[in-house]
């Protein structure tokens, strides 16, 4: 049962922390389909080949994932090629990509304030 819920698993790991990344590899993927079936082939056999592996021979640990990151990336990165081609598509795919960067800014806008080298520097200045 584990080959079969394996690679869903996989991208369900990284979906929690990053959809977006997902999101565009799976509309990367399909896109690719359409226009290359080898390469789409060679992707998906890799991704399929590597998450089985990690999930059925060893002991899985999430940190198995992270060489997957460049294959999402360069699927990523097709689909925002071809979204990219039309103004709308490039629309939605600005819109899209800034749902990670409001979250990254709000985050460092946190961690910046709670920095205790601010808040020594705000009580010296006292």
């Amino acid at each position: 049962m584990g080959f079969v819920t394996s690679p869903l698993q996989a991208l369900l790991r990284y979906a929690y922390a990053e959809p977006v990344l997902i999101g565009m590899f799976l509309a990367g993927t399909a896109a690719l389909w359409f226009h290359s079936r080898r390469w789409s082939i060679f992707f998906i056999a890799f991704f399929l080949f590597y998450v089985l592996l990690f999930y059925s021979v060893t002991v899985f640990e999430p940190r198995f994932l992270l060489p997957l990151v460049p294959i999402y990336a360069l699927m990523g990165g097709y689909a925002g090629h071809v979204a990219s081609r039309t103004k709308t598509g490039a629309l939605v795919l600005i819109a899209l990509l800034l749902v990670p960067l409001v979250g990254a800014v709000r985050l460092s806008v946190l961690a910046y304030q709670n920095d205790t080298r601010i808040q020594a520097y705000a009580l010296a200045g006292k």
